[in-house]
């Protein structure tokens, strides 16, 4: 089953959890520059589908409070009991 984000999805969930590009990008594991292109409008040279696993991520995090701040947390090497809010 593929899943499709639009880039204004990608940003209002982005806007949603309060957090910059980077910040995102960080939780997830990928550059900030990888969540610019996923916002940017397709029919633009930098624009770049979300791809599924990212995709489905988002979502989740748009239902699931805390769990943005728990990947970042398990990203830097932290207990995921100990994430701190952004």
């Amino acid at each position: 089953m593929s899943i499709n984000m639009t880039a204004a999805e990608v940003r209002a969930i982005r806007a949603e959890l309060g957090l910059t590009q980077a910040q995102l990008g960080d939780a997830l594991g990928v550059d900030g520059r990888a969540v610019r292109r996923w916002e940017t409008e397709p029919g633009k040279s930098s624009a770049q589908p979300v791809p599924e696993p990212m995709a489905r991520i988002l979502r989740l995090a748009r239902r699931t409070p805390g769990l943005i701040q728990n990947l970042a947390a398990m990203a830097d090497g932290k207990d995921a009991g100990d994430a701190a809010l952004f």
